[in-house]
């Protein structure tokens, strides 16, 4: 699974530089584009995240995310998802 992201991130939240530690959990996250997107990459993103995130949830559980940052040590800034 991709995972797409945009913007700054803050220390200390999974990068695409950490696609090593987030491999190992069946997904990598890719920054798209800087601070400033538009309207239609927003949507794409969107999409994009809600699916890869509904087969995380079938293959892990509904608490996949906190199960990786627990595993990681490291905080997860996905946009759209819950």
């Amino acid at each position: 699974m991709v995972f797409l992201n945009y913007g700054m991130i803050i220390p200390g939240y999974a990068l695409e530089i950490d696609s090593a530690k987030t491999k190992k959990f069946g997904f990598i996250i890719k920054n798209v584009a800087g601070c400033e997107v538009t309207d239609a990459l927003l949507d794409s993103i969107k999409t994009n995240n809600e699916a890869s995130n509904l087969k995380m949830k079938t293959k892990y559980g509904k608490n996949w995310q906190l199960k990786y940052e627990k595993n990681a040590k490291l905080k997860l800034g996905i946009p759209n998802i819950e």
